[in-house]
């Protein structure tokens, strides 16, 4: 019937267009599938180099690193479906783990009391730490002022701080009772500051400078200096595990990125890279 023809030039019109949508889906490269990696600040340098490993061996997927969540943040992101992979500074807690979170240890790295570069000192004890958080100690014995970088009081770093000493436990208090105080909120904020304030004092873990090659100077505490590589014996302030944090739902394509992690590969890659120690 004539109301159901097609003009001739429409008909031709739309078999082209056809035509081109096919090559184009023939030619067109194949979007790659995203792995999603978020939580504590700390471990998130040392994710993006296992992913550029990952990556060279997997072209098709991309590994996407987010800002710090922290660890509970990541935590909860992973559970929610949010993100794929977590990785933490701490185990689930019960009530993460009835929601599905599990934990896998990847690697330890030491917690080093740090300055910034132009700092003339080369250690404290933790009596002269605690004089420093409890506002006695102001100054470096060059006269310099100490500009103490604070972490969040429920942050795992300060918990460390507070088990040195009983003096050093109610300095912390003090401390963060005292009216203008830096308190870096996340590992970077806290990286920036320690890095750019003259004078500054704080607490960041040796793989973090490494894999972010921040510029810090490291302090001996009680004459030990932590180095790279150290286990908790041969660390007096602190030796920090971190876990990589997956769920039932976790994509099979994260998985392989955890084995790879946890490969004998991986784990060298952290132990060159982030001066970890690994499994």
């Amino acid at each position: 019937m004539k109301g159901t023809m097609m003009p001739a030039r429409r008909s031709g019109t739309l078999l082209m267009g056809l035509a081109t949508i096919a090559t184009l889906a023939m030619t067109s490269p194949t979007l790659a599938t995203e792995i999603r990696i978020g939580g504590t600040g700390a471990a998130l340098a040392g994710m993006r180099i296992i992913g550029r490993e990952f990556v060279k061996q997997n072209p098709d997927v991309e590994v996407t690193v987010l800002p710090s969540l922290g660890s509970s943040g990541g935590i909860k992101a992973v559970v929610a479906g949010a993100i794929d992979l977590a990785v933490s500074s701490r185990l689930p807690k019960p009530n993460d783990a009835e929601k599905g979170a599990s934990a896998r240890f990847y690697a330890t790295t030491p917690l080093a009391l740090v300055t910034s570069p132009t700092t003339q000192a080369q250690g404290l004890s933790t009596g002269e730490l605690a004089t420093i958080f409890s506002g006695e100690m102001t100054t470096w014995e060059d006269g310099s002022q100490i500009r103490l970088i604070l972490r969040p009081k429920a942050e795992t770093a300060t918990g460390y701080l507070r088990l040195l000493s009983e003096e050093m436990n109610a300095a912390v208090d003090l401390a963060h009772a005292r009216e203008g105080m830096f308190v870096a909120t996340n590992d970077q904020e806290n990286a920036d500051a320690l890095e750019q304030m003259p004078g500054s004092l704080g607490v960041i873990t040796l793989g973090q400078i490494a894999t972010e090659d921040r510029n810090l100077k490291v302090l001996s505490l009680d004459g030990v200096r932590p180095e790279p590589g150290a286990g908790p014996s041969q660390n007096i302030l602190h030796t920090q595990s971190f876990f990589v944090i997956s769920t039932k739902d976790t994509p099979p394509i994260a998985e392989e990125f955890v084995s790879f992690l946890l490969s004998s590969k991986g784990q060298e890659i952290l132990k060159v890279r982030s001066h970890a120690l690994v499994q």
